[in-house]
Formats: structure tokens, C-alpha cells, sequence
């Protein structure tokens, strides 16, 4: 029974995960504000940045402006994609998931964003997401929309890491400081 009613609670949010978040103007945007009651926005961009330095093996190739005075920090980074349903209708890139991020600190909390979001080969040449989303929402192939609607939950998830990873890095370093 409670099994059942387990099942019945995540319906929602697994059928919701399928779907990209689209802002007001039309473009994948994934976003989270994050609070840290009590930490400083310095402590927080240092924190933010010492997640870039970790996650990124190059994060001076990564990092394309970094303002201190106004706790901003923005990027560009590409993740291997790892997408298992592969599309082979046309040539879409699976090798990597292209973006670019902005973290911008304030005192106690952090606004995380990724966005300009693309499928890229391994040569790293791109197609925003949204393109490929319009296109393969409206094939008459109920087959092929159901494989867009798989990745765009693998893509989902990529994100959900990304911020997790970020999340956990900054409450490590919150916990290491004394």
C-alpha cells in the first residue's frame, strides 16, 4: 500500500522532468537560488569558485568573467553527454552537452544558472537545445517523440548533477573552514 501511494506521489514530478525549463523567453534555462543563512557573499564566490576549479579540468579555459566586488563568476563548459537513447533519426550530436553557467553571490545565498544550452559532437560543434526540442516535438513519429522525451529527461539529470555536485561542494567548503 504505501508502495502504491509512493508510486502515485512521484508520477508527477518523474512525467514533469521531461520537459525542458523554458523561461518567459523561450530558452532552456536551468536555474536554482540557493540559500547559506550566515556565509558572506565573499566566502560564497570563493566557494563557487573553488567548485569551478574542481569540476572543470581546465577552469581557466572555463571561467570567461569573474567579478569579485559583485560575486559574479561566469562560464562556459561542456559535459560528457553519457545520453544512452540514442536518436538516429538525424545527425544529432551525443558526445557532449554544451553551456554556458553564471554564480552570482550575494550575502547568503547563490543564484546558479545554466543556460544557452546545446548538443555537441566531438569536435564540439553545437545545436541548441531548444532547436532540437521544437524539432523533434513535432515529428508525426510517435516512436521518435518518445526517444526526445527519454533524453530530454537524460539531460534533465545531467543538470540535477551539476547542481547537486555544487551544492555538496559548497557545503564541504563551509564545513572546512574554521
Amino acid at each position: 500500500m504505501r508502495t502504491t501511494l509512493l508510486l502515485f506521489l512521484l508520477i508527477p514530478s518523474l512525467l514533469s522532468a521531461q520537459e525542458l525549463p523554458y523561461n518567459n523567453s523561450g530558452m532552456a534555462v536551468y536555474e536554482r537560488i540557493l540559500d547559506y543563512p550566515g556565509q558572506s557573499k565573499d566566502d560564497l564566490h570563493k566557494y563557487s569558485r573553488k567548485w569551478v576549479d574542481d569540476i572543470f579540468v581546465q577552469s581557466s579555459e572555463v571561467i570567461q568573467s569573474e567579478n569579485l566586488v559583485d560575486g559574479e563568476l561566469m562560464g562556459k563548459g561542456y559535459s560528457e553527454s553519457n545520453l544512452t537513447h540514442v536518436i538516429r533519426i538525424s545527425m544529432i550530436p551525443n558526445e557532449y552537452i554544451g553551456y554556458k553557467f553564471s554564480i552570482s553571490s550575494r550575502d547568503d545565498k547563490v543564484r546558479l544558472r545554466f543556460y544557452s544550452v546545446e548538443l555537441a559532437d566531438e569536435y564540439l560543434n553545437g545545436i541548441a537545445i531548444e532547436a532540437i526540442d521544437r524539432s523533434y516535438r513535432n515529428k508525426k513519429s510517435q516512436k521518435t517523440i518518445d526517444a526526445w522525451v527519454h533524453r530530454v529527461g537524460e539531460i534533465n539529470a545531467v543538470f540535477d548533477a551539476l547542481i547537486d555536485s555544487y551544492k555538496s561542494s559548497v557545503f564541504k567548503s563551509i564545513d572546512d573552514e574554521f
